[in-house]
């Protein structure tokens, strides 16, 4: 059987991830904007800083380009790397860290799209608390759920949705959910 891809969902993700090479660009870092969206751990950034600055931004951030807003790039993925780059650019009284390496999607211009996004692009590549793999699953789960109500073709259920982009069993998801429940965020 073939795998459900989550990035489908998304064209604007899809036509770039299926590139052979993504376009990156050199952003002014005044004009990148934290998604408020975001739920992952930014914390301890003292090591990812120390890093970036001896070996440089090895991943740029991913971004997509909003015209009305103050700042006209929201970030995606690499909130950790922001704020790393934003210490960085305090304690430098040159300009290297002026500007930051990202990969520009198109605006999703749906707030369900971007949540898939957002949780397609930070689900791999680092430890996920059990808090935020909850968390996870919930908001990809009421993400797919109102694309499904709005006539997206989703195969299947939605829990086997979740779970298959989470890697993990429907069961496990099933504990995630009582996790959930029972769990909160430490600041």
């Amino acid at each position: 059987a073939k795998k459900f891809n989550l990035a489908s969902l998304v064209p604007e993700m899809e036509a770039v991830s299926n590139s052979d090479t993504p376009r990156i660009t050199m952003i002014p870092i005044t004009d990148l904007e934290p998604n408020c969206n975001n739920f992952y751990d930014t914390s301890n950034i003292d090591d990812l800083a120390d890093s970036i600055d001896m070996n440089g931004l090895l991943e740029p951030l991913c971004v997509f380009r909003r015209t009305q807003f103050r700042r006209p790039y929201l970030i995606f993925s690499g909130h950790r790397r922001f704020k790393a780059l934003l210490r960085l650019r305090s304690r430098d009284t040159g300009t290297r860290w002026d500007e930051v390496p990202c990969i520009v999607y198109p605006d999703p211009h749906d707030a369900n799209r971007e949540m898939v996004m957002l949780i397609h692009a930070n689900s791999t590549g680092r430890i996920l608390s059990n808090w935020e793999k909850a968390e996870q699953a919930l908001r990809l789960k009421k993400a797919l759920i109102a694309m499904r109500e709005s006539g997206a073709e989703l195969p299947g259920k939605i829990r086997d949705l979740v779970a298959e982009e989470m890697q993990m069993s429907s069961s496990k998801l099933a504990r995630l959910d009582a996790i959930q429940k029972n769990l909160t965020q430490r600041k």
